[in-house]
């Protein structure tokens, strides 16, 4: 009984994990910086042209809340950036952009945002917000069922045989 209940725990836990897969998202974006404008004080902007369309993106990347909107370039796409990577960049740097997010079983979304800036062999990152909780999240998550499985396995083999009349 104690192995079954052990075999049905990893099972569980490969299931779960397959199916919280779907919930994980990671995107890695490379673009070139076309221009900083030195525009918007309070909203660091930044035009960059990138080699794929932008998908899934942080919350105010495109569009930033500030009333007056950066005006459009046919060279690339405004984006608004942590300040320090704003001010880190330079126009015909390359930019990384690594974004990573997870919704748990309870609604909970957390976000891993981080920019790689590449300057000839110079390169600086950027961790605006580490994407190791989610994670561990997702991991610990997961190793529910592989956990309850061991300790159900463990108390299971804890209970003594009945003796049989051959005994």
């Amino acid at each position: 009984m104690g192995k079954a209940a052990f075999a049905l725990g990893i099972a569980g836990s490969l299931i779960l994990g397959l199916l919280l897969s779907s919930r994980l998202t990671k995107r890695d974006y490379t673009g070139t910086v076309v221009s900083k404008p030195g525009t918007h004080p309070t909203c660091p902007t930044l035009w960059v042209n990138w080699d794929q369309p932008l998908e899934a993106v942080p919350e105010g990347f495109l569009k930033c809340a500030c009333p007056e909107q950066a005006p459009p370039d046919p060279a690339g796409i405004a984006v608004h950036p942590a300040k320090d990577v704003a001010d880190a960049a330079m126009p015909q740097d390359v930019i990384i952009l690594s974004y990573t997010e997870y919704t748990s079983l309870g609604g909970t979304k957390q976000v891993g945002i981080s920019y790689d800036i590449r300057r000839g062999m110079n390169r600086q990152t950027f961790e605006v917000a580490p994407s190791s909780g989610l994670y561990t999240s997702f991991a610990g998550t997961t190793a529910i069922p592989a956990v309850a499985g061991i300790v159900l396995g463990i108390l299971l083999g804890m209970i003594p045989k009945k003796k049989t009349a051959a005994d």
